[in-house]
């Protein structure tokens, strides 16, 4: 690569050169909490995959889930940056570049290290180099991009060698075999739902799949002399031709962005941004169903992702991740719009069915109470919400479904407490100290369901702050405002 490229590439990277990409506590992989998973290898132990008729397949909690419990870890099946990022992080692993290594055929690309520019350069960007530009300017999206790198990544033989088995069904969930996110199969079973498509849909999606096949063929992908490139298709070709398009339909639905957190000033987490750097598959997460009040956050390690609870979830309840609308952000209306569009689902959660109001319209002239009703004095056996107005002079409050009281007066007291270990976790995160400020969001969050029932401001603010503690573990970096010259 030549030098002032080069150092055209490294001068667009604005991490502030005295400050590190990471901190070092972050450098290596978290597990998850309690053991892994006998099948779900990338899955703790107390996520448990079922399916229905009506969900599909969906994660609940088998055991009881606490606040930044880890459930899931995993890598990438396939990972593929855009382009716009391709001058300041690594084309292979997504890390911020430091020092970049070049291709030895391109000036497009860069990786971080010797490790990921040999890897890159023995498997998908030996296929994807020729054809990098023409892929890029064509506008290809995302989705498009890794639905090739699917296979760019493998090699045709490895497609080839996995083809009787494919027609033979090879569905990894519905069988006893372990669900590995190395295993092409658990890709393969996603869902694509391709019985709800229009002819048009089914049109649009194949011209691009014939764009991609081409593209394959350019680089040399088949292993063809070129006097036959221009023959009748061979089988193999179909085969592939057939797998993009396939490929085509499940990311619409399984793709999760990988972003990066990007800082103005070191640890400085409350102005951070989230930029999205990438498009990644991961198999076991894909799995996790929608909600608009989800119960885990996740962030990522360069193209790994970690999951996190992010309120407790009872043995047996759904552990739902987010595709987009959150409930204190985006109206009903337009979130079940949004999802039906997307995703092809009418959105059930709690939130849709229960109407709640947007973070800016949750009534703070009232608190919404657990009831205290308990069997035999030790177990709570009511799951009612009691409603009562912040003016109430009553402290003992009778539920009208188990008929029993609930002394308000130990739940205000808590209520007064948190206020000022909010502070306390406010002044943690402000002087970098991410971690102990976690701990203290935590206990906060905890204390508060335990009192009251959401949806409330302040545990959608504890929440939140939970979420930015978390992210800051994941890919960041420090950007200076200042436009670089």
């Amino acid at each position: 690569m030549d030098v002032q490229i080069m150092l055209t590439m490294l001068a667009k990277n604005k991490v502030l050169a005295n400050e590190p990409r990471t901190l070092p506590e972050d450098a290596t992989l978290p597990s998850v909490t309690w053991q892994q998973h006998s099948r779900y290898v990338s899955a703790s132990s107390a996520v448990k995959i079922e399916e229905n008729k009506d969900m599909g397949r969906f994660a609940v909690a088998g055991k009881e889930v606490k606040v930044g419990d880890t459930l899931v870890v995993e890598s990438a099946f396939v990972a593929v940056l855009l382009a716009e990022h391709a001058g300041t992080h690594c084309f292979h692993c997504f890390r911020r570049l430091e020092a970049a290594y070049p291709c030895n055929q391109c000036t497009r690309v860069a990786f971080c290290s010797v490790a990921c520019q040999s890897e890159a350069l023995a498997t998908h960007h030996a296929v994807e180099c020729p054809i990098l530009e023409t892929l890029w300017s064509s506008g290809a999206s995302i989705i498009c991009l890794m639905a090739l790198r699917i296979l760019s990544q493998r090699g045709l033989k490895y497609f080839l060698d996995m083809r009787d088995i494919l027609k033979k069904g090879c569905d990894v969930v519905n069988s006893s075999q372990k669900y590995h996110p190395t295993d092409y199969r658990t890709v393969y079973n996603l869902v694509g739902h391709s019985g709800m498509r229009t002819a048009l849909d089914f049109l649009l999606r194949t011209d691009t799949a014939i764009l991609l096949f081409r593209c394959l063929k350019v680089a040399g992908f088949f292993n063809m002399h070129p006097s036959e490139s221009e023959q009748e298709l061979m089988p193999d070709e179909v085969f592939v031709g057939a797998l993009l398009l396939h490929h085509l339909q499940l990311l619409q639905f399984n793709a999760h962005e990988i972003s990066e957190l990007q800082l103005e000033k070191p640890n400085k987490i409350d102005s951070a941004r989230s930029v999205f750097l990438g498009g990644g598959l991961f198999p076991t997460l894909a799995l996790f169903n929608h909600s608009c009040d989800p119960g885990i956050t996740r962030y990522f390690q360069g193209t790994t992702v970690i999951a996190r609870a992010i309120k407790n979830i009872h043995c047996g309840e759904m552990i739902a991740e987010n595709y987009g609308p959150i409930f204190t952000q985006t109206p009903r209306a337009e979130r079940q719009a949004t999802l039906k569009s997307q995703y092809k689902f009418d959105c059930l959660c709690v939130p849709c069915n229960e109407d709640w109001p947007m973070f800016n319209n949750m009534n703070q002239g009232i608190m919404r109470f657990r009831c205290t009703g308990t069997e035999d004095g030790k177990i709570r056996k009511c799951n009612n919400v009691i409603i009562v107005p912040t003016d109430t002079s009553d402290f003992m409050i009778r539920c009208a479904v188990c008929k029993e009281n609930t002394n308000i007066l130990r739940g205000l007291k808590v209520l007064q407490d948190t206020d000022a270990m909010f502070h306390k976790a406010t002044q943690l995160m402000d002087e970098g100290k991410v971690r102990q400020a976690l701990d203290k969001y935590t206990e906060i969050l905890g204390l508060l369901d335990s009192i009251l029932a959401p949806p409330f401001k302040d545990f959608h603010l504890c929440q939140q702050a939970i979420r930015h503690c978390m992210l800051s573990f994941g890919n960041k970096s420090v950007v200076s405002k200042k436009v670089t010259k």
